[in-house]
């Protein structure tokens, strides 16, 4: 994971934090779809399913927390393509 992506990643967990925490979301699945959203906005690829082992959670609990987000942020397939600016990702209106 490069330094964008893991800036992103924090960003999303510290947005999303009184949603996980108010839900009762396990960290570790909440972390993974965090993984997950700055990946594919910075567009870079990662399968649920090795993310999922490396987070040690299943790929099932990476997908509801992912849509979960993607609801509590309102995020469309716009929001989460990358887009460039000067060579510069931009995206989510969360980050």
């Amino acid at each position: 994971m490069n330094d964008a992506i893991r800036e992103r990643t924090i960003k999303i967990i510290k947005a999303s934090k009184e949603t996980a925490a108010a839900r009762g979301w396990s960290p570790t699945g909440s972390a993974a779809a965090a993984i997950y959203i700055a990946t594919i906005s910075s567009g870079e690829s990662v399968e649920e399913k090795e993310l999922s082992k490396v987070a040690g959670t299943a790929p099932i609990t990476i997908r509801k927390r992912y849509k979960e987000l993607e609801t509590r942020f309102q995020l469309t397939k716009y929001d989460l393509s990358p887009l460039t600016e000067n060579g510069v990702f931009f995206a989510l209106s969360i980050i």
